[in-house]
């Protein structure tokens, strides 16, 4: 998506609360492990990307 298009969505949308960036609890259940940080996530597949 073009940056101008996802600022405007953004401006239309407004900023998300706090509830809507907040990891529910469903989220074990739905990917069968815990959540982790995109940081971890990244670390871990680095070579998949190389």
């Amino acid at each position: 998506m073009p940056a101008a298009i996802a600022d405007d969505t953004l401006t239309v949308r407004g900023s998300p609360t706090a509830e809507q960036t907040t990891v529910g609890p469903d989220l074990t259940t739905v990917l069968g492990c815990p959540g982790r940080t995109f940081a971890a996530w990244a670390k871990d597949n680095l070579d998949t990307f190389r």
